[in-house]
């Protein structure tokens, strides 16, 4: 896909309210952001229709306790790039081996005020659909989204209550049994501005 990257303006559709805020709020401190990647990465499955997978995080006392997530998690000392970070948590937490997936495109990093950390999306891709197998210590479940849904899908909104919001309306996609919503959500907006600039062409 040769794409120039749409960043902040598929961001911004599904940013939280008050994230410009806590943006500022937190830039104006001298705390260094946490440096991590994730990957999405689609494959063919049976039905001829492609995919990628999202996680659901455990319940646990932390900011992303329970969200739709991508695979993915910070970089450690041992990794040669963020590309190699990305393979590696995929690896550790949902079972795709780094061998079997190929690096398509870097999109656009993205920066959690909550957590502090400074994410980078890759886009890969597999020549087939693989056994997908749940770390239950990092992963409570996998869900497998289908392209053609993605792209059909509007915008939506979702009530949060979390460890930093109490009932805030927040933009969302409903694609699963949990509304993916926050820094997911602005991901995927990237993903799905560039499948629609795609299949328009």
């Amino acid at each position: 896909m040769d794409f120039s990257l749409p960043g902040d303006i598929a961001h911004h559709a599904l940013a939280p309210p008050g994230r410009m805020e806590r943006l500022k709020e937190l830039f104006s401190t001298d705390a260094a952001p946490k440096i991590a990647a994730v990957m999405l990465c689609c494959y063919p499955k049976a039905d001829g229709q492609y995919y990628f997978p999202l996680i659901q995080r455990p319940r646990y006392q932390g900011h992303h306790s329970g969200q739709m997530a991508f695979p993915g998690g910070k970089l450690e000392a041992g990794d040669a790039s963020l590309w190699h970070t990305a393979l590696r948590e995929t690896q550790e937490e949902i079972g795709i081996h780094p061998k079997e997936v190929k690096f398509l495109k870097e999109l656009t990093t993205l920066f959690i005020p909550p957590s502090n950390f400074k994410v980078t999306p890759f886009l890969a891709v597999m020549e087939s659909a693989p056994n997908l197998i749940a770390d239950p210590a990092e992963v409570a479940h996998i869900v497998e989204i289908k392209l053609a849904t993605l792209v059909q899908l509007p915008v939506t909104n979702t009530l949060v209550t979390n460890s930093y919001m109490q009932a805030v309306e927040v933009p969302c996609f409903e694609l699963a049994k949990s509304p993916v919503w926050g820094a997911t959500a602005m991901m995927l907006s990237e993903f799905k501005f560039l499948l629609e600039a795609h299949l328009s062409n």
